[in-house]
């Protein structure tokens, strides 16, 4: 796939969820999406808690991933999808 541009229009089959299940902390493919704008493009973890008495909660990452973020109108919220989830559309 060529380098995405901010503003590119995708068609995002799969986004993503955050999910806390007890301490396990991951990103799992959720809701189709449709016609969506790329926004940035960041790198996403899983991972997992743990508690400690002195520090309290500490995150540890377990694996790292790239995931594009997208916009698919003015009043819904940017979400994220991995990029083979990903389909350029000409704008």
């Amino acid at each position: 796939m060529n380098e995405p541009k901010l503003g590119q229009w995708y068609r995002v089959s799969h986004s993503l969820e955050r999910i806390k299940h007890s301490e396990r902390r991951f990103w799992a493919t959720s809701y189709p999406q449709g016609k969506a704008m790329l926004i940035g493009v960041r790198t996403l973890s899983n991972g997992e808690v743990s508690n400690t008495m002195m520090n309290g909660l500490w995150y540890h990452p377990k694996k790292y991933f790239k995931a594009y973020m997208f916009v698919s109108g003015i009043d819904r919220k940017p979400f994220f999808a991995l990029p083979q989830h990903c389909e350029f559309m000409s704008n």
